[in-house]
This record gives C-alpha cells, sequence and structure tokens, in this order.
C-alpha cells in the first residue's frame, strides 16, 4: 500500500513538474541563453563592436524581464523587448563602448532579472552575462564598421574604411586577413602621407576595402574581419593563449588582432509571401478569404492571375505599385475539397517585370478542424 502511494504522489509530483514546464528548477532564467559569455577580442577605437544574447523562452508562461544593470560603463546594453512570450525569442544586445572613455581590459557583468507568473504566483530568477574585450588605445578606425546597409540580391557593392595606426612602432604593420565569409572579399592598402611616404612617426594608415560579391545569399550579414599584425610578445613569438573564462570553458585569444565588424542585409528583388500559400476551411466554413504580398525594388504591374484549381478565385489592384496584394478567395459547396489528398496546384502571376514575367506559387489546402485534432 506504501508503495503504491509513493508511486501515485511521484506521478502526481512528476505531472505537476512538466505541465509547468519546468519553472520551478534552479536557474530557469539561465536557461533562456544558450551562450552567456562573450569575448570582442582586440577592437580599435571608434569600432562598432556588438553582440546580441538571444533569450528564448521554452516555457508555457510568458516572461517579463523586470530589472536591467550593467556593472561597468565600458558596456552598454539593450533589450528588443521587456516581454519574452512562450516560444519566442527576443534578444539583449551588448555593445563596447569604444569612443575613447575606456581603453585596454573591459569586462562587465550584465545582470538581468525575470518574473513569470504559474497558477497565481509570481516567481523571480535572474542570470549573468559576462562581456570582455580589450580596446586599443593605438589604432583607430574610421568609420567603426563595415555597412554595406541594404543590398539586392546579385549586386556588387563596395565599403571604404580608414584604420590608423599611432603607437610608435616603426616596423608595425597588418599582415594577414582572416575573413570567414567567402562572399566577401577584403584588401588593405597603406596611404601614403602628404610627403609621399607611408610612414611618419610611428604611424601607418591603410584603406580597408570590402566587396560584397553578387553570389551573397538573401539574409542579414553579421560578420566580422580579422586582421593580423605583425607585434611580437616579449619571448618574440605570437602571443596566442588559452585563458579559462568565467564559466570554466577554455578559449582562445589572439594579442596580434585587430577586429572589423561588417553588417548588411541582402534582399531578394521579389519578396513573396506567404509561398507555399496555405489555406483551408473549418467545419461549417464554406468560403474563406486570404492575401498573397508580393514587394518589389521597383514599381510593377500584375496583369493576371490564374490557377487550374476553380476553387479559388483572386482579385488584385490593376495600378503599378511595388507592393502588389493579392486576394485569394476559397469557396467550396458543403465543405468539400477538390483532389483533397492530391493538391498541388500552382497559382500562376503574369507581371510586367521584364526580369520575372511569371511567379509561380505553391498552392496547399487543408481541413484547419483535421489539422487541429493531429
Amino acid at each position: 500500500m506504501n508503495r503504491l502511494l509513493f508511486i501515485f504522489v511521484t506521478f502526481i509530483g512528476f505531472s505537476l513538474f512538466f505541465s509547468l514546464d519546468n519553472v520551478y528548477f534552479a536557474s530557469w532564467g539561465e536557461s533562456l541563453f544558450e551562450t552567456r559569455q562573450h569575448n570582442f577580442g582586440k577592437v580599435a577605437i571608434g569600432a562598432k563592436a556588438e553582440y546580441r544574447f538571444a533569450m528564448t523562452n521554452h516555457f508555457k508562461q510568458n516572461i517579463r524581464v523586470i530589472s536591467l544593470n550593467t556593472s561597468c560603463g565600458c558596456t552598454l546594453s539593450e533589450l528588443s523587448s521587456q516581454f519574452i512570450a512562450s516560444g519566442s525569442t527576443e534578444y539583449l544586445t551588448a555593445t563596447l563602448n569604444t569612443n575613447g572613455q575606456h581603453t585596454l581590459e573591459n569586462k562587465a557583468i550584465i545582470t538581468i532579472h525575470f518574473e513569470v507568473t504559474v497558477e497565481g504566483r509570481v516567481l523571480y530568477d535572474s542570470a549573468q552575462l559576462i562581456v570582455s574585450g580589450y580596446i586599443r588605445p593605438d589604432v583607430v578606425l574610421l568609420p567603426g564598421v563595415i555597412e554595406f546597409g541594404a543590398v539586392k540580391r546579385g549586386e556588387t557593392v563596395v565599403r571604404q574604411i580608414r584604420l590608423e595606426y599611432a603607437g610608435g612602432n616603426e616596423g608595425w604593420e597588418l599582415t594577414k586577413v582572416d575573413r570567414s565569409n567567402p562572399h566577401i572579399h577584403v584588401r588593405a592598402e597603406a596611404i601614403p602621407f602628404p610627403n609621399g611616404s607611408f610612414r611618419q612617426n610611428g604611424e601607418i594608415h591603410y584603406q580597408i576595402t570590402a566587396t560584397l560579391k553578387p553570389d551573397a545569399p538573401a539574409g542579414y550579414v553579421r560578420d566580422v574581419i580579422r586582421f593580423s599584425t605583425n607585434e611580437k610578445n616579449e619571448l618574440n613569438k605570437i602571443n596566442e593563449k588559452q585563458t579559462q573564462d568565467d564559466f570554466g570553458n577554455y578559449e582562445t585569444s589572439r594579442e596580434n588582432e585587430i577586429i572589423i565588424p561588417i553588417n548588411g542585409v541582402v534582399t531578394e528583388p521579389l519578396q513573396i509571401k506567404p509561398s507555399p500559400f496555405v489555406i483551408g476551411l473549418a467545419d461549417n466554413e464554406t468560403s474563406v478569404s486570404k492575401n498573397i504580398v508580393i514587394r518589389s525594388n521597383k514599381q510593377f504591374k500584375i496583369l493576371s492571375v490564374s490557377c487550374e484549381d476553380k476553387q479559388l478565385g483572386f482579385t488584385f489592384a490593376e495600378h503599378e505599385s511595388s507592393i502588389q496584394i493579392i486576394a485569394v478567395f476559397f469557396r467550396t459547396k458543403n465543405n468539400t475539397y477538390t483532389n483533397h489528398h492530391n493538391n498541388n496546384n500552382k497559382i500562376q502571376i503574369h507581371t510586367n517585370l521584364p526580369e520575372q514575367k511569371i511567379i509561380t506559387i505553391e498552392t496547399i489546402k487543408i481541413n484547419q478542424n483535421s489539422e487541429r485534432n493531429l
């Protein structure tokens, strides 16, 4: 009897535990983060050094951020939202202050406090993030980031920034560039001073040219360029060492490295949403409407819309615009689906765009009520 009671109580306990999505376990605030530490490495004065910590809410309850504190003025922190809805991801952006007020080694602890309400009970927890970096007082970037901006896919874009070294080492130079993105080409060229020399009073200036290639895929471009220099340590070799971070992990740092951030976004000439086009009826419904939105980087006109599926009807504007909206109507008789299990009909949209006269979108029809019961 006692054993059965123990099993029953254990079962009820585990059911309650998991029905609350584990919010009672220790340090649930830390579980929102995949990583809680970032080292910017060596950055120049004026460099744009940002890192986004992702906060993913895996619980059924919505979570609210109630406070955010940073231990050092060398780092700024900003939230994308104070609320983290169940199943969603928000971001905390940490920015290293490289305006010259803080140089050499910098380290900040960001403390973020959360609250969540479970069955009328408010629970609190917190997490700590650690940001570190070395701001070189002898290297300046003008501007502090290679910013490609919004780029149409297939275009080639070139951006230039200036790197100035004023550390007094007459032999100082950039020796190697390490780029992880194959779609970006980088080169560095020394800039002569007015007297024609490339070095003056322990200074050397470089023009950094970055080229975004036309084969870059659509999406955000967030990357860094790592330049190696010929700097040596007291043992006359590159000072590459392993250090233990605040969470017990080991990371490799290179003392002769300068990091330059890259930002941008590559956009498609045409953006079509949704694609594929999914539409369906719940029980007792005989018609429903849904929109297709097409965005272009230039004005265009829709000439016609067609589909072999006669249960679908379309309306659209006849004027030119960079954004076109097509209203799609799905009508049935007595909730009957034509060719429901093998429906791969496609919507064909004819436009006056010379590079894409026909846009094809796959359609999928579903019984929404049945889908919810799966």
